[in-house]
């Protein structure tokens, strides 16, 4: 930021480790190798719909084989839309994209790590054409949001997400607490190292490599990365260590056992704790330079290897381990399986939720293209459709009949009564209601869920071994996962309305007159409404309102004004 460039050598020390200065692969070898891969993978991991998509045409196509019309009127196309032997079959597609998919192109992926990009090494990189295509390749195969729809699946904190990022090359402890949201690495796992009982923040960032250097990022037993941190290559974090919310750990920097760090103030952290000194005879301060309010940081090159504690003890061992893998909690802590089979049940029920007001809507447009009474003939006649008048219902050759509900739907595959602009908007108008349905239901379920599961909201600690706080907190938040369409979120389309104000209200928020909330977005929204007051006023935009704290597992809820 403008805040932290500085004259002098900050600027070309900045430059070192943004990724936008690293070096890309060239155009030819891009196209040629990296393009094709990245294809392949995806078009693997797309197998599964496919295949189901393939079998309903294969069904489709015997119809046709047995004397039937494929699709010559659209008449037909809607008759085939419609048909109740379709409907498990289009549920199908969208199941097996929600839980096979993510693993298909997962396993794509790490076959192509293994096998074409390799294992990278700390040291110097080389500037080889082929050696940028591996870091390019290892970059785009492994987002965020690739990594994100794997653990979901999974479950996010548990060590499901722990065997996966050992199948990616890196060395991860035992009772690692992994973020709800995981951190974006640049694909270099194998230069990861994690030890026990370590705890994650969400959206925070591990980048190992510089655009000259790749180094090894280790946390030790115990360490603490916080929300919205960025640490860079070569960083070590100690044992016991914190690294704050939205901090920075500059290259190269070690921050020693059990001391505290926090913010960013020329691109360096602030040393709110120096620590134990357990290991301060095996580290060398850097130059006064370096230091921070008159505590040096320290260069992990410097740090002998018997620093670096990687196996868990009593003083690293936090709630979440001690509740959920040594079994000692003040409460009944629900199992692997069962949180996995309740996101499995879960997000189930939220493919459907979003499949019933379009298939509604078809299934409505039907009925109004094609049921005889539905409406009375002078206004079917008056607005966009030119309705045939029917001879009967008997069934004469090429007149089909189906039900839908308590109508009957008169389908004559023969003529074309209806022209793709009358078919577009009977579908479009029955979905603007099935979808305003749609986001009512959406807030019945998540307004419900919040009360029954979460309550009202008070300060204080809860800690996962004393309270069941945190996993009340995570089915509701598997379960609010029903705001997400798509790619988008349903609470983007009321961002900085007053029906914004309405929904934190709703949710236990203090919101006072006149005010303006997350009107270009937010991540995320606040996840602890009622623990936040805001007076007249007021705007907010694209600020983490977070009233929560997790440091070093130990959960505290605390109010905001």
């Amino acid at each position: 930021s403008s805040y932290d460039a500085t004259p002098g050598t900050w600027s070309e020390q900045q430059a070192r480790v943004n990724r936008q200065f690293f070096q890309k692969p060239s155009k030819l070898l891009e196209r040629l190798i990296g393009v094709p891969i990245l294809f392949l993978v995806n078009a693997f991991s797309q197998l599964p719909p496919i295949g189901i998509l393939y079998a309903l045409l294969w069904y489709k196509s015997r119809e046709e084989a047995e004397g039937e019309h494929f699709f010559d009127s659209w008449n037909e196309v809607i008759s085939w839309l419609c048909d109740p032997r379709r409907i498990p079959f289009f549920i199908g597609i969208f199941l097996a994209r929600a839980f096979f998919t993510p693993f298909f192109y997962m396993f794509a992926a790490i076959i192509v790590k293994k096998v074409i990009i390799g294992k990278f090494e700390a040291g110097p990189r080389s500037n080889s054409d082929w050696e940028r295509l591996r870091y390019w390749l290892a970059a785009a195969l492994f987002p965020r949001k690739r990594l994100q729809k794997c653990t979901e699946l999974m479950g996010r904190h548990y060590e499901g997400v722990s065997v996966l990022y050992r199948l990616l090359g890196s060395k991860v402890g035992k009772r690692v607490f992994w973020p709800g949201s995981q951190p974006v690495t640049d694909g270099t796992f194998d230069l990861l190292e994690i030890g026990d009982d370590a705890v994650f923040g969400s959206r925070s960032a591990l980048i190992c490599t510089t655009v000259d250097h790749a180094e090894k990022i280790i946390i030790c037993a115990g360490g603490n990365v916080s929300d919205n941190c960025v640490v860079m290559a070569g960083s070590v974090i100690g044992k016991n260590a914190v690294l704050g919310s939205n901090s920075i750990c500059p290259e190269g920097t070690y921050l020693p056992s059990g001391s505290v760090w926090f913010g960013s103030n020329g691109s360096r952290p602030t040393c709110l704790n120096p620590g134990d000194n357990s290991d301060a005879e095996y580290y060398q301060p850097l130059n006064e330079e370096c230091s921070t309010d008159g505590v040096p940081q320290h260069a992990s090159n410097t740090v002998d290897p018997r620093a670096l504690v990687m196996d868990g003890d009593d003083s690293t061992l936090r709630p979440f381990g001690k509740a959920f893998y040594k079994g000692d909690a003040t409460y009944s802590v629900l199992s692997l399986k069962s949180i996995v089979l309740f996101t499995i049940a879960n997000r189930t029920f939220q493919v459907l939720f979003h499949l019933l007001p379009l298939w509604l809507a078809i299934q409505l447009g039907a009925v109004v293209l094609y049921t005889d009474h539905f409406f009375k003939e002078a206004w079917r006649n008056s607005f966009f459709f030119t309705v045939k008048e029917f001879d009967g219902y008997a069934d004469d050759e090429g007149v089909t009949h189906d039900q839908f509900l308590w109508w009957t739907r008169v389908y004559d595959n023969q003529g074309h009564w209806h022209s793709f602009i009358q078919v577009y908007c009977a579908v479009v108008m029955c979905f603007i209601l099935t979808h305003a349905l749609r986001v009512l239901f959406w807030l019945v379920i998540e307004l419900s869920a919040k009360w029954l599961y979460m309550g009202r909201r008070k300060p204080g600690r809860y800690n996962y071994d004393t309270s069941d706080y945190a996993q009340r907190w995570e089915l509701y938040q598997l379960t609010a996962k029903i705001r997400k369409l798509s790619r988008l979120n349903l609470l983007q389309f009321i961002t900085g309305t007053p029906m914004m104000n309405l929904y934190i209200r709703l949710n236990g928020g203090d919101v006072g007159k006149d005010c303006c909330l997350y009107p270009s977005g937010a991540d995320p929204f606040m996840p602890e409404p009622d623990l936040v007051k805001i007076g007249d006023g007021c705007a907010v935009d694209c600020a983490s309102i977070v009233c929560h704290l997790n440091t070093r597992g130990n959960f505290e809820l605390a109010k905001i004004t």
